[in-house]
C-alpha cells in the first residue's frame, strides 16, 4: 500500500505473505497477485535490482478448485430448450451460442452480426465484452469498482476463433436483427447508437449484462423446475458433452478457445475421468429421437481455426407446443 513504502532490496518473505493474503477481491485474486509477484521478482533479479528472489521461498497460491460441472439429463434439456424457445425468445439466440457453440457470456456481448458468414455457415469469435473495472487506494484500503463496459479482445491469441455452425444460429440471428430494429424504432428517443450492430442488445441500445442474461435464466429454471444454471454452465455442459461423445482434448480446448490443453484438463478432470451417466445421456441425444440437440461432429482445420457442425433442427422441422 502506499504507506508501505519498503526497499526493494529489503522486501521481505513475511512481508509478501502479508500483502498476498491481504488481496482477497475475488476468488482468484490471491493467485493472479502471487503470479505477478513472481514475474516482477523474477525480472527484477534478472535486471540486477536484487542478489536473491525471496519470492521463491514465499506460501504457495493454488487456483481455487472450481465447481463441479451441472449436466442436465435429455429430458431435462428438452424442457429447458422448448421452454425458452415458447416463452423467453429474448434469450433463445444466447443460450444457443453457449450450449451448442462454447462461447463465454464475454464473447456473446461482443458477438456482431457481421461476424456471422452464412455462405460458409460460420460465426468468428473477435472480441469480448467485460466489465470496465479502476482501482485506487484510500486511506490504505485498495478499492475496486465497476465502471462500465469495456470492449477486448478475447482472453488469449487461442480465444480468436472460427466455429462451422447450423443454419438454426442464422436463422435466430436474422430473428434478432428484426426485434433490435423494431427495438430501437419504439425506443428511438432513448436509444444509444454505441452499440449498433451488436446483437446482445437490451433496453435503450445497452449491451445486456451478464447479471441480466443469467437472471433470466434463473427464471426459466424455476419456471421449469430445473437446477439453476448460469451462462457459463451451458458452456460447461457443452465441452462435457463433446468429451462424452469421443472429441479428444486438444480439439475441445481449441474449440472452448482455452490457451491450452492443460486448462481444458483442470477444468473437466472428473468428466475426462468418465461417466456412466454422461455417456447414456449423450447415446440418447446423438442416436434417439432428439438427436437434434446437440453436436453431430466436430473437426478442426488449423489450431486456431475450429469448425463445428451442430446437429440442431431448424425451427422448421421441430414443433414447440406451448403448454397450458
Amino acid at each position: 500500500m502506499p504507506s508501505d513504502n519498503i526497499p526493494l532490496t529489503a522486501v521481505s518473505v513475511t512481508t509478501l505473505n502479508n500483502l498476498i493474503k491481504r488481496c482477497v477481491f475475488c476468488k482468484t485474486s490471491v493467485k493472479q497477485t502471487h503470479k505477478f509477484l513472481q514475474a516482477a521478482f523474477a525480472d527484477a533479479l534478472a535486471d540486477g535490482y536484487i542478489t536473491e528472489n525471496v519470492m521463491l521461498n514465499v506460501e504457495k497460491q493454488y487456483w481455487p478448485k472450481p465447481e463441479p460441472v451441472k449436466i442436465y439429463t435429455k429430458e431435462q434439456i428438452k424442457v429447458f430448450l422448448n421452454y425458452i424457445a415458447c416463452y423467453y425468445r429474448q434469450v433463445y439466440l444466447e443460450v444457443v451460442l453457449a450450449l451448442f457453440c462454447g462461447l463465454r457470456i464475454g464473447e456473446i456481448r461482443g458477438f456482431m452480426f457481421n461476424d456471422a458468414d452464412r455462405t460458409t455457415s460460420t460465426i468468428s469469435i473477435k472480441r469480448q465484452v467485460t466489465l470496465n473495472h479502476i482501482i485506487y487506494y484510500t486511506d490504505e484500503h485498495l478499492i475496486v469498482k465497476r465502471n462500465g463496459k469495456a470492449v477486448k479482445a478475447p482472453k488469449s491469441k487461442a480465444g480468436i476463433r472460427v466455429l462451422r455452425v447450423h443454419k438454426i444460429v442464422f436463422e435466430l440471428l436474422e430473428e434478432r436483427l428484426h426485434g433490435i430494429t423494431r427495438q430501437k424504432e419504439e425506443e428511438s428517443a432513448k436509444w444509444i447508437d454505441t452499440y449498433d450492430g451488436y446483437i446482445c442488445i437490451g433496453n435503450n441500445g445497452e449491451i445486456k449484462s451478464e447479471g441480466t442474461c443469467n437472471a433470466a435464466l434463473r427464471r426459466i429454471c424455476k419456471k421449469c423446475s430445473l437446477p439453476v444454471i448460469s451462462m457459463h454452465d451451458l458452456r460447461h455442459m457443452a465441452a462435457s458433452l463433446l468429451f462424452e461423445s469421443g472429441v479428444d482434448l486438444i480439439r475441445i480446448s481449441a474449440f472452448l478457445g482455452h490457451k491450452s490443453p492443460n486448462t481444458t484438463f483442470d477444468l473437466y478432470i472428473e468428466q475426462i475421468e468418465g461417466s456412466p451417466r454422461l455417456k447414456e445421456i449423450i447415446n440418447d441425444i446423438l442416436y434417439g429421437r432428439y438427436h437434434s440437440y446437440f453436436l453431430q461432429h466436430f473437426y478442426g482445420v488449423q489450431k486456431y481455426y475450429i469448425y463445428l457442425s451442430c446437429a440442431i433442427y431448424g425451427a422448421t422441422e421441430i414443433t414447440f407446443n406451448k403448454t397450458k
